[in-house]
């Protein structure tokens, strides 16, 4: 693990934390990643870390999961066109290949994952 590999504990599963020093090379350098994008202040981002947690560690034999903070990571989020949060965006091979928008089921987390 580089130094610049931050993780969270988060209903016993590893969620990783980006920032503009790790982002790109973490995404560039994994299979499968959904990032969720979030903000300390968006409640509907508070709800659905427990969800996003609950299918982190269903999901850990073949997904990583992180998270990415709008407000220390603005210029992330810029590049992203991040304009609402939260939203979760699929990469694959570095690539941007699904997003979500807003407060989604744990169903519909799930079927981005499955279909993907």
């Amino acid at each position: 693990m580089s130094k610049n590999d931050s993780f969270t504990k988060h209903n016993d599963c590893d969620i990783k934390e980006l920032n503009y020093q790790n982002f790109d090379e973490i995404i560039l350098n994994t299979e499968t990643i959904l990032v969720d994008f979030w903000a300390p202040w968006c409640g509907p981002c508070q709800t659905m870390l427990p969800i996003f947690s609950r299918i982190a560690k269903s999901y850990s034999e073949k997904v990583i999961f992180a998270r990415v903070n709008i407000d220390e990571n603005p210029k992330i989020a810029s590049d992203y066109e991040i304009f609402s949060v939260p939203t979760f965006i699929l990469f694959k091979k570095g690539q941007p290949i699904k997003g979500l928008i807003g407060a989604v089921t744990e169903k519909r987390l799930k079927q981005i994952l499955d279909e993907n």
